[in-house]
């Protein structure tokens, strides 16, 4: 496994329940370090995503080959079922996919990325209140996002404003990896 500078580190995520995503920190993690995300992330209501929506790529494609280049070196098994599959518009259900849970230690909050089958890509942020994933296509265009509160699936409010945090965060880590 690459290490990077001491400030935070790799934490392992895993799923609860099948129609809820609720994610635990492993007490034991690795060493790894990743910047912290400065913006916070939108809270949720009812109303109803849109089905794709364009986000400038804050990611280039070297940024992108470093980020999978460590996925491939720390990956671990996942799988989702149930409603956060529907949500998220993964199939099969359950959806097994190998992700990389990065966890920040200054502010606690998790990030999660994973390649999927179809050619995207899976971002979540987790807080201490909520769990926000988005599933983006190759270029980056929203495909769903679904916010988790109390095993309770919602909208996220504004889905590409929460996504840019998220994203600068990952371009952080991007930055610092070899």
């Amino acid at each position: 496994m690459r290490r990077l500078p001491h400030l935070f580190s790799l934490t392992v995520l895993t799923l609860l329940t099948s129609c809820a995503l609720a994610i635990a920190a492993d007490p034991a993690p690795a060493s790894a370090t990743v910047p912290a995300a400065n913006a916070s992330i939108a809270s949720v209501n009812n109303t109803p995503a849109p089905a794709a929506t364009t986000t400038p790529p804050p990611l280039s494609d070297k940024q992108l080959k470093k980020i999978n280049d460590f996925l491939a070196a720390n990956k671990q098994d996942y799988e989702i079922s149930g409603i956060i599959v529907d949500r998220l518009k993964l199939h099969p259900n359950p959806y097994k996919f190998k992700h990389l849970p990065l966890k920040d230690n200054k502010t606690g909050n998790m990030y999660v990325y994973a390649n999927l089958s179809d050619g995207g890509m899976l971002f979540s942020y987790i807080d201490t209140t909520a769990a926000y994933s988005y599933h983006l296509d190759s270029k980056f265009n929203i495909i769903a996002s679904v916010a988790m509160t109390n095993y309770v699936p919602s909208d996220v409010k504004n889905p590409e404003e929460s996504l840019k945090t998220v994203l600068a965060y990952w371009a952080g880590v991007a930055d610092q990896l070899p």
